[in-house]
């Protein structure tokens, strides 16, 4: 009686439009309940079937449905794929921004916002519009649009709009503060305790930014990007149990989410390798105090060692290594000894990286690939090589 009460409702939500007023309602809907989130792909279904049979006007209502149901389901490719084919509709036009918005393609979904706009004063819209260009380096372009809201009544979104905006400022405390505001108003506000978390974790406040990403994966629908840096911390810690299960529980909203994809992966295959890298560490630790290699018969493979710090180093730092004691104690500086913030630690971690020999065998490129390694980190890095008279790979 409830599944077929729920799938009426589902089915109602659907009967009319589906526009901006009823979008809320419907995602409401959608994952109240895993029955509710299947029951909602069955329809997709069945209207992609009815959408064959249909021609004209009746075609372009049920592609512009899809496109919008399909992106409450977190199948963005497929939304973009069916709004774009209706994308001079206002309606179409506005989610179509809102889908390349969670794709990232910030600068596509501006135009198309603005399209979708309702009216001058369209708060959803400016706030959308606010992230949009505070994403692309453009807080003045923010600031222009909160310029009409500075007499409008506090909400949540503003609040959050303007903390965006100060953050995209460099004015963290600001935004920070500006974020608090947005969560006490509404404790839910996924959007600021999302930002929240993302500068608590950033500044190495690990178990305030756990805290709140959990608050934010656990609304519905679920948060992505909270899921994903809440496995990344939990990965930092050793957790990699809970790691898999943040992981899991994006796949399961996107089975093609690559990132996740590849996460998982890994923090599967920290299960089996924890122990072994430990052990390997210690041994490490070992030759390094002792100044020759561990007296662990089988248990060290050949090569192993001291020595091995500077595997896969190019033969001319090798070369010059051996020929110079100053370079040689250099390279083989521990990575912890040159003070670096936490998040870079992390990343180093994240890397394998221990030693400053291996630190300077990786690009630029290879460590702005890392997750959360941004400019600041670079710049942390290569001034603390610069003191040492090295450089990254490449420089």
């Amino acid at each position: 009686m409830a599944t077929t009460s729920a799938k009426k409702k589902m089915e109602d939500l659907l009967a009319g439009p589906l526009d901006r007023d009823c979008f809320d309602q419907v995602l409401q809907h959608v994952y109240e309940s895993y029955a509710n989130f299947d029951q909602a792909h069955e329809l997709v279904k069945s209207m992609e079937a009815g959408r064959e049979r249909a021609t004209g006007e009746e075609a372009r209502d049920l592609t512009e449905k899809l496109g919008i149901l399909c992106l409450a389901l977190g199948e963005y490719e497929q939304a973009a794929a069916d709004l774009e084919a209706v994308k001079t509709r206002k309606t179409a036009a506005h989610f179509l921004g809102r889908t390349f918005m969670k794709t990232h393609r910030e600068l596509e979904a501006i135009d198309l916002l603005e399209k979708g706009r309702t009216g001058e004063d369209d708060l959803g819209t400016d706030v959308l519009l606010v992230e949009a260009h505070c994403s692309l380096g453009q807080p003045e372009e923010a600031e222009k649009l909160l310029k009409g809201y500075k007499n409008a009544s506090e909400s949540a979104e503003l609040l959050f709009a303007r903390g965006r905006t100060a953050e995209a400022n460099g004015e963290y405390g600001e935004a920070m503060a500006l974020y608090e505001a947005a969560v006490e108003l509404e404790p839910e506000h996924a959007p600021s305790l999302f930002r929240l978390a993302l500068n608590c974790d950033m500044n190495g406040d690990d178990e305030r930014a756990v805290e709140l990403y959990k608050r934010c994966a656990g609304l519905l629908p679920s948060f992505v990007g909270a899921l994903i840096n809440l496995g990344i911390l939990y990965e930092d810690q050793g957790n990699y149990y809970e790691a898999i299960d943040c992981y899991k529980r994006v796949l399961a909203i996107d089975p093609r989410h690559k990132q996740a994809q590849l996460y998982l992966k890994d923090a599967e295959s920290s299960l089996t390798m924890y122990i072994d890298v430990s052990r390997s560490k210690r041994l490490q630790r070992m030759d390094e105090f002792f100044g020759t290699p561990s007296d662990m018969g089988d248990e060290l493979e050949e090569g192993e060692g001291i020595f091995a710090l500077t595997a896969g180093q190019d033969e001319d730092i090798l070369g010059a290594a051996a020929e110079n004691p100053e370079l040689e104690r250099k390279l083989s500086t521990s990575v912890e000894e040159l003070d670096l913030s936490t998040r870079c630690r992390k990343c180093m971690d994240r890397l394998g990286i221990t030693t400053v020999g291996e630190l300077i065998q990786h690009s630029e490129e290879d460590l702005l690939a890392t997750p959360n390694f941004g400019s600041t980190s670079m710049n942390e890095v290569k001034t603390k090589l610069g003191a040492m008279g090295l450089a990254l790979k490449g420089e």
